[in-house]
Order: structure tokens, then sequence, then C-alpha cells
């Protein structure tokens, strides 16, 4: 899986760096938050981080949180790669989820994605390898459905992003997952972010793990239209 990612990564920067005109979109945000009664402290981190060139699209999304009261008692980190040219895409997943018990999650897959003015739609299937720390691994191929929605404007950017992945042979078997972010001010590059994260695994013991946060938002582009 590693060999996969390398080579992944190695033919899409290179088919991005050929060119000036490539551009690029880093939109990142931290939240945080303590509760005074409990003494336990959350921080989060969620990343959006794109280059373009052409009609090739080079995607990475990362989402960390982490609670801790005198220990660590909960930590979930998801990354995707996503690599687009024209309809076509291919990706790659990676999951691990402390409050889980999941070790490692990896998916690879490949699809195609149809584009609105704000809003698209994709569908796609993976291979899904998953690691577990007390229980047995799993492999699994899934569909992957996925509904985007965009918009930006000078003070305002709203942004929604879910899937929905039922295992091939039991419909019963699926992971439900997204995240809705709205941002205030992003015109001055340092903005308020507010974001509704959901993630839902059926077969899961902890099956739904939903998160709201307030914090700061980043953003640094080059992508505008001359």
């Amino acid at each position: 899986m590693n060999y996969f990612l390398f080579i992944f990564y190695f033919l899409s920067f290179g088919l991005l760096s050929q060119s000036d005109t490539l551009k690029y979109t880093f939109n990142n945000s931290i939240n945080g938050s303590t509760a005074s009664n409990t003494n336990q402290t959350n921080l989060a981190y969620l990343g959006d981080n794109s280059f373009r060139y052409n009609k090739f699209i080079l995607n990475n999304n990362s989402n960390y949180s982490i609670s801790w009261i005198s220990k660590k008692i909960a930590e979930d980190f998801t990354h995707k790669t996503n690599f687009s040219y024209k309809n076509w895409f291919c990706l790659y997943m990676f999951n691990h989820s402390l409050t889980r018990s999941i070790e490692y999650d990896n998916s690879i897959g490949v699809g195609y994605i149809y584009w609105w003015k704000y809003f698209s739609l994709s569908y796609g299937v993976i291979y899904e390898n998953t690691g577990f720390s007390i229980l047995p691994n799993i492999s699994v191929y899934r569909n992957s459905l996925r509904a985007k929605f965009k918009y930006d404007a000078r003070l305002l950017n709203i942004s929604f992003e879910y899937y929905y992945q039922p295992n091939f042979k039991k419909l019963t078997d699926y992971i439900f997952y997204g995240i809705t972010k709205v941002t205030l001010f992003q015109n001055h590059k340092i903005g308020i972010s507010f974001t509704d994260n959901i993630n839902y695994r059926s077969f899961s013991t902890t099956k739904m793990i939903h998160s709201l946060s307030v914090g700061l938002n980043f953003i640094m582009s080059n992508d505008i239209k001359k």
C-alpha cells in the first residue's frame, strides 16, 4: 500500500509541476475547546488543500481530532488523497481511530464525477482493508457515493461533502460520513469557521462519532480568475 501511495504522489506531482499555470488552494482550520467540569480538552484540525493544472486536480483532505483529560481518551484521524483528470478520479484513503480500536484502514478506488456550478456527484468502487487492535482484520469492496456543495463569497463560504459507502455483498454494512463547514470573513485569509463533523459505521461497536466545533480558518490561494 505504501508503494502504491508513493507512485500515486510521484505521478501526480510530476504532471502538476510542468507549468507556471499551476494553481493552489490551502484551506485549513484549527478548533479547540475545554470543559471545566470534567477538565477535558479537545483539539481538532481540518485541512482541504489542492493543486490544479489545466484539467488535472490533486486534492488532499485531512481530519484529525484528539481529546484528553489526564491522558489521551479519544483520537481519530482520516486522510484522503484524490487525483482527478476531467471526470475520472482515483483515490487513496487512510483512517485511524483509537475510539473504534482501528489501527489502520486503507482504501483505494476509482470512479467518475459530474459537476454543476456549485454542486457535484460522484460514484466510485473502493477496496478497503481494515486492521483492528482487538478484532480480526477485514477486507471488503464498497460502493462509494459522494455529494459535494461549495459556495464562495467575499464574506461567507459554505461547503459540505458527504459519503455513503455500502458493502457490495451486504448493504446493512455501510459507512456514512461527511463535513459541513461555514466560514466567515474568508476574504481576509484568516476567518472564523463553524464545523459539523459526522462519521457513522454500522458494523462498529461505536457506531456514531459526531462533533460540532468553532475555530480559526486560514486560507492561501492563487487560484483566481484574472
